[in-house]
């Protein structure tokens, strides 16, 4: 009988071939769960896609957990400080943690365990998020149930290698759907939530994106329960900045971009969504973060698409040619573009060209993730 450490090498090779066959996400995490299984044995698992500019979950798909988990663990994502979440997990160095592990055997410390896992049986998490060129693209959690053996080290490094599998097969499908990226010029819709998040009212616009985005159940889609508690967190802190936003890609293939706020004075409405196709800035920003530039590149890059020269580049950013040269080899590399020209139609590909020009050339890195990092 094989042991332990042939049993994950062979998943782990099982699961990178998954990744390499181009399946939808919701397919290949269905494909790759029970492999999983078979070298890190769990109950329950739960697998999310995020926006990586905000990292909020866009979808999700449970196994062997109820409907209610994705408000409560949400809930617990944005608005609880707690042990192992998804922000810190990208932060960190190996992206992955185990709860049990990360209490120091006290799991009751965490409000998640408390108030989302033991009340439905379950006493073990272990959670990685799935980062690949820079990027959060994914988490994935995986639970025993109470009384079950805690994940060990050797697992958890397993879940993070293939954790980091998966990023990459997700963040190449971005790259491989850019160049055919279809021009949406549909009208955005506005949906209406109620207290419970039921839909109190939708136009027939925000009808079809909520089609696209999966909401035919009970509930609504998992992107618009993330912008609901995105919003809620925002007007708990007095943050007036402007409404919760995230991109979710629709069934389709094409991205969404969903912004919501709680409307003043409207108590039978929790959430006013409006969704529409996300602006051609938005999708060369995902596209930017897809090709895994450092902050340096991507600085070089916003003056290159502004029309400096290198000499240029490099007095406004305080280095010498030699340096901006280098980026910007680094720059063609990661992206495969040959010239300045193809290195601007590769982030605006098969977008029509008046949405580029009203985008502007400059405004490209102008998303969430530029300016932390300008």
């Amino acid at each position: 009988m094989p042991d332990r450490r042939t049993v994950t090498e062979r998943v782990e090779r099982e699961v990178a071939a998954l990744c390499r066959q181009g399946l939808p996400w919701t397919t290949l995490w269905e494909a790759a769960r029970g492999r999983i299984a078979g070298a890190i044995p769990f109950e329950a698992a739960a697998f999310a896609a995020t926006d990586p500019a905000t990292l909020l979950p866009t979808a999700g798909v449970l196994h062997e957990l109820p409907e209610r988990y994705c408000a409560a663990i949400l809930d617990n994502e944005i608005r609880e400080d707690d042990y192992d979440k998804l922000s810190a997990l990208v932060r960190g160095r190996r992206h992955v943690g185990v709860l049990g592990v990360s209490t120091a055997g006290r799991p009751e410390r965490s409000a998640r365990f408390r108030e989302v896992l033991a009340p439905i049986g379950l006493g073990r998490q272990a959670r990685s998020a799935c980062v690949a060129g820079g990027g959060c693209w994914a988490w994935l959690d995986l639970y025993r149930e109470r009384g079950r053996p805690e994940f060990t080290a050797p697992e958890a490094r397993a879940l993070g290698r293939i954790a980091g599998t998966l990023a990459e097969a997700l963040r190449a499908s971005l790259l491989l759907e850019g160049a055919s990226a279809r021009a949406a010029e549909d009208a955005p819709g506005l949906v209406l939530l109620g207290p419970g998040l039921e839909r109190v009212a939708a136009d027939a616009a925000a009808e079809r994106w909520l089609e696209e985005l999966g909401g035919g159940g009970s509930s609504p889609p998992l992107v618009l329960q993330a912008v609901a508690a995105a919003a809620r967190r925002r007007d708990e802190a007095g943050d007036a900045t402007g409404p919760a936003r995230v991109r979710a890609r629709a069934r389709s293939g094409r991205w969404l971009t969903v912004h919501g706020f709680r409307p003043a004075g409207s108590p039978g409405v929790e959430l006013a969504a409006v969704i529409e196709p996300a602006a051609p800035v938005e999708l060369a920003e995902l596209q930017v973060c897809a090709f895994g530039l450092t902050p340096a590149e991507r600085r070089v890059l916003q003056l290159t698409l502004q029309g400096l020269c290198t000499k240029e580049i490099a007095a406004a950013l305080g280095i010498s040619p030699y340096t901006a040269r280098d980026h910007l080899t680094h720059v063609f590399d990661k992206t495969g573009a040959r010239s300045r020209a193809q290195l601007f139609a590769r982030l605006v590909a098969a977008r029509p060209p008046e949405r580029a020009r009203e985008a502007g050339p400059g405004a490209i890195l102008a998303g969430p993730g530029a300016r932390e990092e300008a």
